[in-house]
């Protein structure tokens, strides 16, 4: 059992600011993934997938707060032409973050992000283990979190916690 896989990656990303206390992040990223196996009866798959994104982020001297949305298009095929498939999803998320004292900082933090995740090539094809039957994964993630900041004469004593919900 013998299986080759390949990935290329391209990625870019700008932010400007837009005046104030708000900015905007742009992001592209293709990727290119392709599996050879010398198994008969699994096809040799290409893989391209785009995302884009869009992130607006307000930022003070206590608080910043980001809404961002990702375009994900994922395009799949076969040597065969076999599989063919084409998926588009859009991720919308959401954060927050304030400091609640100064002395010591503490800071609170909320997440919200709805994900996307198509199955990988060895989940789908790998002999013995591999299920071409998967359907992409939507998640929606939760987060709330604690920061501790406290200096003790030369140390910086940085204290995190987080309560995850999935």
């Amino acid at each position: 059992n013998r299986y080759h896989q390949q990935e290329y990656y391209l990625s870019q990303a700008v932010s400007f600011p837009l005046g104030g206390v708000c900015s905007l992040g742009v992001a592209a990223d293709a990727m290119v993934n392709t599996m050879k196996t010398d198994q008969y009866f699994i096809v040799n798959p290409f893989r391209f997938t785009g995302l884009g994104s869009i992130v607006l982020r307000a930022k003070t001297k206590n608080t910043e707060a980001s809404f961002g949305l990702l375009a994900t298009m994922v395009n799949e095929s076969s040597d065969n032409g076999q599989g063919t498939t084409s998926r588009e999803a859009l991720s919308p998320s959401l954060s927050f973050i304030t400091r609640l004292s100064s002395t010591p900082v503490l800071r609170l933090r909320l997440m919200y992000r709805n994900s996307f995740r198509m199955p990988g090539f060895h989940d789908l094809y790998y002999n013995l283990v591999g299920n071409t039957g998967l359907k992409p994964e939507y998640v929606h993630q939760y987060n709330a979190g604690l920061i501790l900041l406290k200096g003790l004469g030369p140390l910086q004593l940085n204290f995190q916690t987080d309560l995850f919900l999935n």
